[in-house]
């Protein structure tokens, strides 16, 4: 399932983009119930 947030978000910091490492994280898997709170 797409997430148009996510697309909002990562076009928003597109300028930005040089001054941090982008991380995508899954946030329906499993393993990274952590990062969806």
């Amino acid at each position: 399932d797409p997430c148009p947030l996510c697309d909002e978000a990562k076009e928003l910091l597109q300028p930005f983009k040089h001054r941090f490492v982008l991380q995508l994280v899954d946030i329906s898997l499993p393993e990274n119930r952590l990062w969806f709170d």
